[in-house]
């Protein structure tokens, strides 16, 4: 047991730290500056922490991905990257999706358009086919 038997007060932080700032605070005092820069800092070292626990995960998934065939196929690896964005998205925070949704968008659009043309081509392939077999005499005589 204590002799005095009363409860002792902490010591208090010094100016210059994030406790100082919040005691200045809780006073409704004006903060002094070596306050605030103690918590800029403090603000910035927790903003910094947030974002490499962001990337962590797109960190890994980039260590483990396979070594590169010597033979890219366009589509197939648009699939792949698609897959990625898809995953990122499920994972980003929301300032992030608006750059991944339209990634996405293009990725549909390059394997739409990819397929597409490995069907038949795209429409203007195909109509110029038919005015050039329109146009050739040795179709014509057969027509």
């Amino acid at each position: 047991m204590c002799g005095g038997g009363g409860i002792v007060a902490r010591e208090l932080k010094p100016c210059g730290t994030p406790a100082a700032y919040r005691r200045h605070k809780r006073h409704h005092e004006p903060p002094c500056e070596a306050c605030r820069e103690a918590v800029a800092k403090y603000k910035r070292g927790r903003r910094q922490v947030r974002k490499r626990l962001e990337a962590a995960p797109v960190v890994l998934a980039v260590a483990e991905a396979a070594p590169l065939p010597d033979e890219i196929d366009a589509v197939s690896d648009a699939r792949e990257n698609l897959r990625i964005v898809t995953a990122a998205m499920a994972a980003a925070p929301p300032q992030a999706l608006a750059g991944l949704s339209r990634r996405r968008q293009e990725l549909v659009d390059f394997i739409a358009g990819a397929t597409k043309s490995e069907e038949g081509g795209s429409l203007s392939e195909q109509l110029a086919a038919l005015r050039n077999r329109n146009t050739d005499p040795e179709n014509r005589e057969s027509a």
